[in-house]
């Protein structure tokens, strides 16, 4: 499984188009609903679409993934410091992203988001 996928850089390399596959823990809500159930259900469930061209096909095990909420696909465009850097050192601010979102954008906006999701009560 890839952790991103770069779909597009800027013609002067001063950014670029990726796609994440961050996972989603496999944890409890407040509503004792799977966070990876939650997501899947949040993303409106069914057959998810990916922004990566043919990952049903080429990426299979990746998609699968997708669809079980397992991961969750963020696209974001990741502006690189400098367009002098070495293509080793764009990787590299690229491999920080992931880092940052797979536990920043799970923790601070996913998990907050999904804390109830599943809840239904009568009082």
């Amino acid at each position: 499984m890839s952790n991103y996928h770069v779909l597009v850089t800027a013609e002067k390399l001063t950014w670029a188009r990726v796609v994440f596959h961050l996972p989603v823990p496999d944890e409890l809500n407040n509503d004792s609903t799977n966070y990876r159930t939650a997501v899947y259900e949040w993303q409106g469930g069914g057959t998810i679409t990916s922004s990566v061209p043919n990952l049903e096909t080429e990426f299979a095990s990746e998609y699968a993934d997708l669809q079980t909420g397992t991961i969750l696909e963020v696209v974001k465009k990741v502006e690189f410091s400098s367009a002098d850097l070495t293509n080793l050192q764009k990787r590299g601010e690229i491999d920080a992203k992931f880092t940052d979102l797979s536990t920043n954008y799970i923790n601070d906006y996913i998990k907050k988001i999904l804390k109830f999701w599943g809840m239904d009560r009568n009082v």
